[in-house]
């Protein structure tokens, strides 16, 4: 799954890029990487996928959050408490003792129950992420920014400023551009631990 298509990033750049082929290949080897650059800063998976993740508990653990959300609502979530880490049908938690907000990814435990303290004793199996055609337009437009500058600065690669015969200028070196990180900001794994 990529976050943005190669024409998106040709559309963006507008007339002097329609009809060339000449970075193609280049554009075709930065938009499949914009994915895991945007994980890593956004802490958290966008692609869709099914997964399994294991969550440690105190004893006095109500809620989750998955690591790849929103959670599709069409795919059942199968959730295990066991710190014996068997995971087998004695320790499965029917889905009527929990609530699912899908698009932060949190499940929350009902009524008064917590989880059994242990270390990866809860485990939770889940589809999640964005699917190439649901992915939320500010995140696809971030994308494009991205890759647009990743193509444009493609040549100071490994400078750290550049001189003219009047001035000095520094060159940016955050990976990700100013504009999409401003546009990521939504998609920050928030951390709350329990």
């Amino acid at each position: 799954m990529t976050l943005c298509t190669k024409e998106d990033v040709k559309a963006y750049m507008g007339g002097d890029m329609e009809g060339q082929t000449k970075y193609d290949s280049i554009i075709d080897l930065i938009v499949p990487a914009l994915t895991l650059l945007f994980e890593g800063h956004c802490g958290r998976y966008l692609e869709e996928l099914a997964t399994t993740e294991y969550f440690d508990s105190d004893g006095y653990r109500r809620t989750l959050q998955v690591k790849r959300f929103p959670i599709k609502s069409s795919v059942a979530v199968t959730i295990h408490d066991d710190p014996d880490r068997v995971f087998d049908a004695t320790t499965f938690i029917n889905s009527g003792d929990y609530s699912i907000d899908h698009n932060p990814g949190i499940i929350r435990l009902d009524t008064y129950a917590y989880f059994t303290k242990g270390i990866n004793s809860i485990k939770v199996a889940y589809t999640g992420g964005y699917a190439a055609d649901t992915v939320p337009a500010d995140l696809k437009l971030a994308a494009i920014i991205q890759a647009v500058a990743m193509l444009r600065r493609r040549v100071s690669q490994g400078k750290t400023n550049k001189s003219t015969r009047n001035s000095n200028a520094n060159i940016l070196q955050d990976p990700i551009v100013p504009e999409a990180k401003k546009l990521l900001e939504r998609f920050l794994l928030e951390v709350s631990e329990y």
